[in-house]
């Protein structure tokens, strides 16, 4: 299905905004043996708040793309839930502009049906993670000029989507063998090694990293 098709595709009793959303960031989807199961009473004149209607879609192959202005997530392997008016997607082995996410769950949040909530882990190299903060508009001006990174990357992923609003959260960022140029060092960092937060419209925040400076630990 592509996006213009989608909306006939979804169930009656989804919120206005979340089909909305679903419209624009599914920009292709191919469901194999989908399933839909439904119980409560039947009839025109019925309590329809006894009523439960679930509907599941194993993917075969999509572009998903919940934030303007960053990447979508694009693969081969994963499943869309409908249950209970609320819907719940996940993906596993996505690319996402150069980065492998080894699993993403988009769901809606139980408080709030017009936010969704999406977390998930990525790895990959320093270079297209940046490419990806550039591109958004969120990149840090030192990233890049005053600071350089080279080397493999792996992140835990938590945002929150306010439905036609900007993302909030942060990505919890791991490294093992990373090398750092910084404007002021004649020689760059080598073998850095622990963890940094980036937040989201605030910054990157690191804490416990190691590394070697010319051979000194540091």
């Amino acid at each position: 299905a592509s996006t213009g098709a989608l909306p006939g595709l979804l169930p009656l009793d989804l919120d206005d905004e979340v089909v909305d959303f679903l419209s624009r960031s599914v920009e292709q989807v191919v469901v194999d043996r989908g399933r839909i199961s439904y119980s409560g009473p039947l009839g025109s004149e019925v309590d329809r708040t006894r009523r439960e209607l679930s509907m599941r879609f194993p993917l075969t192959s999509y572009r998903f793309k919940p934030l303007t202005n960053w990447p979508a997530f694009k693969g081969t392997q994963g499943v869309v839930d409908f249950v209970s008016k609320r819907a719940r997607i996940e993906f596993n082995e996505s690319d996402f502009g150069g980065l492998l996410v080894t699993r993403v769950v988009a769901m809606q949040a139980a408080e709030d049906a017009r936010r969704i909530d999406i977390d998930g882990h990525l790895v990959g190299e320093a270079f297209d993670a940046l490419a990806i903060l550039e591109q958004a508009g969120v990149k840090p001006d030192a990233l890049g000029s005053a600071v350089k990174l080279d080397g493999r990357l792996s992140g835990q992923v938590s945002l929150a989507v306010p439905i036609g609003g900007d993302p909030s959260g942060a990505v919890n960022i791991a490294s093992e063998d990373l090398t750092v140029e910084l404007a002021q060092l004649a020689e760059p960092l080598m073998q850095v090694t622990g963890r940094a937060e980036y937040r989201l419209n605030d910054g990157l925040y690191t804490d416990r990293l190691v590394g070697q400076l010319m051979g000194d630990p540091v």
